[in-house]
């Protein structure tokens, strides 16, 4: 409906937009709008590239078409690789791994998120079950989203860290190309957290 709503208006040659999409069920369809509406920008959910965080959030994933859809959504729009860190089944080196495999994708930038277990989600319903739930509430006193899940051999102030410190020293160097290519105008890193 969506394709056939552009081609009668063509409401997207003419307004900014960004999208997110899930590369690995993309298909020529959906790869031929995003030709034709040139969005600015087009997150891809990764999420994790650990089999077993994606089987118990129920994410089909296959990296062979994941690639694929990547390399096809490069050529459309920059893409922003998105990562959730502390997934069920999360260890260092599955986070490790995830992010390694983000790096070596074909995309302008990485996201790197906090899972979040909001009362009422299977997420939650699962650390909570297991034990996982680390802390409560969700934000601290300044209003800013806390880790608030550990696994057994990984705390949440480890996954937190990873979000932060870590993460930012392992990503300059990968942004860095995009950022001088664009004087500045794209490369960032953005945090919703405060660093400690």
């Amino acid at each position: 409906a969506l394709v056939a709503a552009e081609e009668a208006v063509g409401l997207f040659r003419e307004t900014a937009f960004s999208c997110e999409v899930y590369a690995t069920h993309l298909r020529d369809l959906e790869v031929g709008f995003l030709a034709r509406a040139r969005p600015g920008r087009i997150g891809v959910g990764l999420q994790s590239f650990n089999p077993q965080a994606l089987a118990l959030m129920g994410r089909p994933f296959d990296d062979a078409r994941f690639l694929e859809g990547m390399a096809r959504l490069a050529d459309v729009a920059p893409t922003t690789v998105e990562i959730i860190l502390g997934l069920p089944g999360e260890t260092r080196a599955t986070i490790e791994e995830s992010i390694k495999f983000a790096r070596e994708m074909d995309c302008e930038t990485i996201q790197v998120s906090l899972a979040s277990p909001y009362p009422g989600t299977e997420l939650f319903e699962y650390v909570t079950k297991n034990g996982y739930l680390a802390i409560d509430p969700f934000l601290d006193e300044s209003g800013y989203q806390k880790c608030t899940i550990k696994y057994p051999g990984l705390t949440s102030d480890e996954i937190y860290q990873w979000l932060t410190v870590e993460d930012i020293q392992r990503v300059a160097g990968f942004l860095r190309p995009t950022y001088d290519r664009t004087d500045g105008q794209d490369g960032f890193v953005s945090l919703d957290q405060k660093v400690p």
